[in-house]
């Protein structure tokens, strides 16, 4: 791995080395806007083409962009998802402003009359593994339960795989749950599950921009191993005040924005709730649970100011909650049980000149899981928390037509309570237990700095060359126990009193080769490093994993990754493809050691055993995005291990989510201005687990016995789905349409668990286990009403 990182660190020294001489450059300004409403639109792709220059910028939060270019006559093509692509002329021969009006798309009666082309940015720029999400075509796509999620057409992407039957858990390139870094303007999300992860946080209606990058991470992202899901809040209208929502079957939400201050400020609120314990408690109250018992609920704002042309505030925040409480056996037990996050964002925009800007984040973050139960007269309550604050600057600098330079910082501080534990009796007597560590709460802080310069070295060869360095720092208080001769010293450390230190360097390099105007090449190495640990028994980032950062008893995670791929466009851009492989090693993994049994008591970070790990694979990738029919094709062919000395006897076993095929198929199809058709198919290896493969006894004790470390296999998962929209005709202030959805369409019985039985007399010796599956969701239709007006 050193060598690795000599290597990629000389790439980089040498890509910011050659810096030759350019022609003289104008800075050309501009602002892309929708044509209908004046509205701008945000992450517009903008192409500059001539004899000698071809460049590309993207327009920002403001629908702004500024890009440098040399004096000449330029064929200038903009696009952006949902809008047709334009084609203008300019004579640039001095720095100006320019404005670019986008139509929305119109269908033709047939395909070969529509005249738009795609950008062709995916052969064009060094991106590896980096994916755009269209957010209508998310919403046209069938959903569970007619409730539309971002993160499972995350999942419909080759290299992503999701955690089992429903849920939102991602588990990208052969690593785990916690090794991807899931952000909300810039805000990180700890837990992206509601209902126990069956739906994510993320309301549709709120949400601007999805990015995944799961092959080369640039630079100014770290903190994970595996990948990065960006999610950007939209703003308000700038034009009028406007309201959209849904009501569905088990969830109605509502967006409400507009203008504050014309031209200068606009707001977004939008919430959801789900509802299925308050219909069903009417119906119910005969019974004990009164209801179904359990809802959530997540609020997100954002609010955009622009203060004048060189500086741009946005502050956004969101919360969200699962509740879940119940009475049961003649009141004998109750329990509350509360999970969710908090994210707040503050983020100044400035501009220096032409060709230099800077955005600085300011963001606090939390994770919050409550529990408080009472059996009888016994109370007990438990906890585990999350608390971030941080500051990020970032940089950008256009500093002529060959270099693309961002550089900057960031700090964050960390609080956990990975988990307290409580119990007493009612009287105050009898019971009194608490968790006995003195660590119930452990500090951290980490800091990075990073650079990357995206250098045109020919108009064939393009390079990203990337170096970030990270530190981390346990802090105090915190007591370290060591044990000597038999005897265990303790150490204390004070308050911010640093505890231990980790950090090193992280180099990034991706490069494109351009074949010819259609297709490239492109190869992308990354070493990345992960201070802070899921713990998990299940794997599935469920509400009461606890999360622990980097410390004296947990290394920090290592990973290091290759990938090469080719990419080809197809009928003038109309269908994108691309087909990459990949290789990744993973050291300082953790598991819970053999014979572990989880206890209220003590620190979890005794448990573990650190081990390596290694993933590789191949995805292929088919997109259109043109036309009546949209969609992609993704397959994945992979494999995913790990090897701890003290687990499965030091032999390398699958990992969990280890899966060899996994297909998925996703599309939309609009029949007319009035219906449009959705479907999407999945299939996938079935997911590695161990088994009991024989119980006996012993002495009158029952033991199990149980087979390798996860050498058994699931059934195969696939499932289809479909969905249909009926667009209303318009009314004078109002929009709707009627979406109509069928998940699991021919009812397959997809395994959620697999859990043993048995079967015969063990006084006989004719005692075996047998396994039986369970399984969630049969044919379930839905239907929502959406509305806009």
């Amino acid at each position: 791995m050193h060598i690795a990182i000599r290597l990629i660190a000389i790439i980089f020294i040498s890509c910011l080395s050659a810096n030759g001489l350019v022609a003289q450059q104008i800075s050309i300004k501009g602002v892309i806007l929708d044509a209908a409403n004046k509205q701008t639109v945000i992450g517009a792709g903008i192409r500059f083409l001539n004899d000698s220059t071809d460049k590309t910028a993207v327009s920002n939060l403001d629908g702004e962009f500024t890009i440098n270019l040399s004096v000449g006559n330029y064929t200038v093509t903009t696009s952006a998802i949902g809008y047709n692509t334009k084609t203008e002329v300019f004579d640039f021969t001095k720095p100006q402003n320019i404005e670019i009006a986008l139509s929305t798309k119109s269908i033709m009666t047939t395909e070969v009359e529509i005249k738009s082309t795609q950008l062709d940015e995916n052969i064009k720029s060094t991106d590896v593994g980096h994916v755009k999400l269209d957010m209508q075509d998310i919403k046209e796509l069938p959903a569970l339960m007619g409730e539309v999620d971002v993160l499972k057409s995350i999942q419909l992407l080759p290299g992503v795989q999701s955690g089992g039957e429903g849920t939102t858990g991602l588990f990208i390139r052969g690593g785990g749950p916690d090794q991807n870094l899931v952000l909300l303007d810039e805000a990180p999300i700890y837990n992206t599950g509601h209902l126990f992860g069956f739906f994510s946080v993320f309301n549709a209606d709120a949400i601007d921009r999805v990015e995944l990058y799961k092959g080369g991470i640039p630079a100014q992202y770290g903190g994970r191993l595996s990948s990065v899901v960006d999610f950007g809040m939209r703003p308000g209208s700038k034009e009028k005040w406007s309201a959209d929502g849904g009501v569905g079957i088990i969830a109605s939400r509502l967006a409400i924005h507009g203008p504050i201050v014309k031209d200068k400020a606009t707001l977004l609120l939008s919430g959801r709730r789900t509802y299925i314990d308050i219909i069903t408690k009417p119906f119910l109250q005969n019974e004990e649970t009164s209801g179904i018992p359990y809802f959530f609920h997540d609020f997100n704002g954002k609010l955009s100011w622009k203060v004048n042309d060189n500086n741009h505030i946005y502050v956004s925040g969101y919360t969200g909650r699962d509740n879940v409480s119940f009475l049961l056996l003649d009141n004998r037990f109750k329990a509350d049980i509360r999970w969710g996050n908090d994210a707040a964002t503050v983020q100044w925009q400035h501009t220096f000149s032409d060709s230099l800007f800077v955005n600085v984040f300011v963001h606090t973050n939390g994770y919050q899981f409550e529990s408080n139960s009472r059996f009888d007269q016994v109370q007990s309550s438990a906890i585990s928390n999350v608390s971030d604050y941080g500051v990020k600057t970032k940089f950008h600098w256009l500093a002529n037509a060959r270099h693309d330079v961002v550089w900057g910082a960031e700090y964050g501080y960390h609080v956990f309570t990975p988990r307290t534990f409580e119990a007493k009796t009612t009287d105050g007597e009898g019971v009194n237990l608490t968790n006995t560590s003195p660590n119930n709460q452990k500090y951290a802080q980490d800091a990075a700095v990073f650079l990357h310069d995206e250098i045109e070295l020919t108009k064939r060869l393009k390079l990203n060359a990337g170096l970030r360095y990270s530190i981390f720092q346990q802090l105090g208080p915190y007591t370290e126990f060591q044990q000597n001769n038999g005897t265990i010293d303790t150490t204390q450390f004070n308050r911010l009193e640093r505890v231990r230190h980790y950090g090193g360097f992280e180099p990034r390099v991706f490069g494109r080769y351009s074949i010819d105007s259609l297709s490239s090449v492109k190869a992308a190495v990354s070493v990345n490093r992960q201070y802070l640990h899921l713990l998990s028994l299940s794997g599935n980032n469920l509400p009461f994993d606890v999360w622990v950062p980097s410390s004296a008893l947990v290394e920090p995670q290592v990973g290091i990754q290759y990938s090469v791929g080719y990419f080809r466009n197809f009928l003038d851009n109309k269908i994108e493809s691309s087909v990459e492989v990949y290789y990744r090693d993973m050291f300082n993994q953790l598991t819970f050691r053999e014979d572990f049994v989880p206890t209220l008591n003590g620190e979890l970070e005794y448990d573990l055993v650190a081990g390596t790990g290694r993933s590789y694979g191949l995805e292929l990738y088919v997109k259109k995005d043109v036309g009546r029919l949209h969609g992609w094709f993704g397959y994945t062919l992979s494999k995913s291990e790990r090897q701890f000395d003290d687990v499965n006897g030091g032999q390398t076993f699958p990992y969990r989510y280890d899966r060899r095929h996994d297909l998925s198929i996703a599309a939309t199809y609009k029949y007319n201005d009035r219906w449009t058709f959705g479907s999407s198919f999945v299939y996938a290896t079935g997911q590695a687990l161990t088994l009991q493969v024989s119980r006996y006894l012993i002495e009158g004790s029952v033991i199990n016995k149980y087979g390798p470390r996860n050498a058994f296999r699931m059934p195969a998962y696939h499932r289809l789905d479909l969905s249909a929209t009926l667009k209303n005709k318009p009314r004078k202030r109002i929009n709707s349409e009627w979406v109509f959805s069928v998940y699991n369409v021919y009812n397959r019985k997809n395994a959620y668990i697999i859990y043993i039985d048995t079967e015969g007399d063990p006084t006989t010796g004719e005692l075996k286990v047998v396994p039986r599956l369970f399984y969630l969701f049969p044919i379930l239709p839905s239907i929502t009403w959406n509305f806009k007006f």
